[in-house]
């Protein structure tokens, strides 16, 4: 009662109700009882990445997702410091399916950004890379003449932002934004910042400590277990495909597809396969757990590591590939 409140200064409020959701296709139903577009557009842009992780977007909002996505990205370094940008910026493309991330491209050329966010921020490049994107393929719009003006405003600012104080300054404004990253985030941070004690590259730092972070999803259905079980090493621990970081594809598609394993569809769910109710405790993480791992089970008799892996890279290409999936779970993935 009395949500969305628009008046309300209070925006994690807004967000809330998400953040409540036990899988991405409860988040896309979810969505289809409000306004969306007014809500997005009343969010910050991090809670607006934050929403675009729980799970696929309606496709109206999506170009409004990826702007507030883009505006992260540009503003994060001056606002964070470099290195807290490089691991918003890796979390942005571990959130966001490939169709977001072109145009996120299209978007920071738009606005001749791209070779400069890409300078700034290498985990970012580094990221794109690793989903098969050639961020340096696309390039940025012509100069225009308010464009220098722009980059006069920028200098000032960088010279200011590069002081101590402006140091200090980064990382509070940050604090609150980096207890809201998953814990995989978090501690590949403070290694990067432990090395970065020793004198080393921020740059270098950052690539190489988050370079174990592109889990091959969008993250989806990701922050409905990691913070309920004793962080995300739980979810983890045993599922690493051996010889890489890489998650097992059976699991990433039972996130995706909520836990919801075959024949899910006829077990008397409503047409959208959704129960819209908020499910708290450690009980009910617990039975959400065993519902994943019986799911990647299942997908893991119903074909080969190959074909998942090929499963997973077309789930992850398209927002209508993940909507597909959120809300038939595995028979959909499999049909």
């Amino acid at each position: 009662p009395g949500w969305p409140d628009f008046s309300s200064s209070d925006k994690e409020a807004l967000l809330a109700p998400f953040l409540s959701c036990t899988s991405p296709g409860e988040v896309l139903a979810l969505q289809e009882r409000v306004d969306m577009p007014r809500l997005v557009e009343a969010l910050d842009d991090w809670r607006a990445v934050r929403l675009g992780a729980l799970g696929p977007p309606r496709e109206d909002i999506a170009r409004q997702l990826n702007e507030k996505r883009t505006s992260l990205l540009v503003k994060a370094p001056e606002a964070y410091g470099r290195l807290n940008a490089q691991v918003l910026a890796v979390f942005t493309v571990d959130s966001a399916y490939d169709d977001d991330l072109r145009e996120i491209l299209f978007l920071l050329a738009q606005d001749k950004r791209l070779a400069e966010t890409l300078a700034l921020l290498p985990a970012f490049q580094v990221a794109l890379e690793k989903r098969g994107l050639k961020p340096t393929a696309r390039v940025d719009r012509d100069s225009e003449f308010g464009d220098m003006g722009r980059g006069l405003v920028r200098a000032g600012r960088d010279v200011l932002s590069s002081s101590r104080i402006a140091l200090d300054g980064q990382d509070s404004a940050f604090l609150t934004l980096r207890l809201q990253l998953p814990p995989e985030y978090q501690e590949a941070l403070a290694t990067a910042e432990q090395e970065l004690v020793l004198n080393a590259s921020a740059d270098s730092m950052a690539v190489s400590a988050f370079d174990d972070l592109t889990f091959g999803v969008p993250l989806s259905g990701y922050g409905f277990i990691a913070t309920t079980l004793h962080g995300g090493k739980l979810l983890w621990q045993g599922e690493l495909e051996e010889g890489t970081r890489e998650v097992a594809p059976a699991l990433v598609l039972a996130l995706v597809a909520g836990g919801k394993g075959l024949r899910y569809l006829a077990k008397g769910e409503d047409a959208a396969g959704v129960r819209l109710h908020i499910v708290s405790g450690s009980k009910a993480a617990e039975a959400r757990l065993r519902a994943l791992t019986e799911t990647a089970r299942q997908f893991n008799g119903a074909m080969s590591l190959e074909g998942l892996r090929e499963l997973v890279r077309e789930v992850r290409a398209s927002r209508e590939a993940g909507r597909f999936v959120a809300v038939g779970g595995a028979d959909a993935a499999l049909a």
